[in-house]
């Protein structure tokens, strides 16, 4: 079974549980029993986002991890530190995010092509990570509504036309799960709702991150404000649709 380690959680003095993210079942939670051992053979291929192939035995009440065998260890992005905390962060991220044995083989092949690319890139650039992180949500079912008003429909060329000659800011309804016109946001704003300020740019950059094509994404050009601006916009996204206590991982990554 291929599978990508996310956790490794201590039990007893020896032993521990390991949680994989698997192409085949989702998120399995497996006992390895020893492998905290000086000799054991399994714990050097047991490192968090490490791809490898496992073996499994069901045991009572919990399955047992009876094999690992190395698949790609991504030895550039543990030899790099910021590509190193980002991967890590992922892979806890991921098991916040996802259930046991809940299968979307998407998911796998989403995480495995961004370790992938991050390992045999000789730069690496932070907008990768929030790219990732919106591209799994699009798969967990929130993926942006970018092509027009989430209350009346109307267009984003249409949107697009009123900011270029009205200066009219478009927003991000969070509850509607996309963009809002000018004139639905001014409405949900009135009665409080949460409407965070979208301009075209946002947009543009959003719908760049979605077309889940890391090259693109590592060489886009951007500033640092343009930058934050989405990462702003993504986190807040996440954070409302996860319903989950969630740390702004620019603010844990850049310490």
């Amino acid at each position: 079974m291929e599978a990508i380690v996310l956790a490794r959680r201590n039990f007893k003095e020896f032993d521990q549980h390991i949680t994989f993210y698997t192409k085949e079942s989702g998120k399995v939670e497996l006992f390895a029993r020893g492998v905290k051992k000086i000799q054991s053979k399994n714990s050097a291929h047991l490192e968090p986002f490490s791809y490898v192939q496992i073996e499994i035995a069901e045991g009572k009440g919990v399955a047992h991890l009876t094999k690992v065998i190395p698949i790609n260890f991504f030895a550039k992005i543990r030899q790099n530190f910021d590509k190193s905390m980002d991967a890590g962060f992922l892979c806890s991220f991921l098991d916040q995010m996802t259930e046991v044995e809940e299968v979307d083989s998407r998911i796998f092949e989403l995480f495995l092509s961004w370790l992938k690319f991050v390992d045999k890139s000789d730069k690496f650039n932070n907008i990768l990570t929030d790219a990732f992180i919106i591209n799994l949500f699009s798969v967990l079912g929130f993926y942006p509504i970018l092509d027009y008003c989430v209350i009346c429909e109307k267009t984003y060329k249409e949107m697009a036309k009123d900011n270029l000659l009205n200066n009219k800011k478009l927003g991000f309804y969070f509850a509607g799960g996309g963009i809002i016109c000018p004139l639905c946001r001014e409405e949900k704003k009135h009665i409080g709702e949460q409407i965070v300020d979208c301009g075209l740019r946002e947009v543009s950059n959003l719908q760049a991150l979605l077309k889940n094509d890391w090259r693109l994404i590592q060489d886009f050009s951007m500033e640092e404000v343009e930058q934050k601006k989405l990462h702003k916009l993504i986190y807040e996204f996440v954070l409302f649709h996860s319903e989950k206590k969630i740390e702004d991982w620019e603010l844990h990554l850049n310490i």
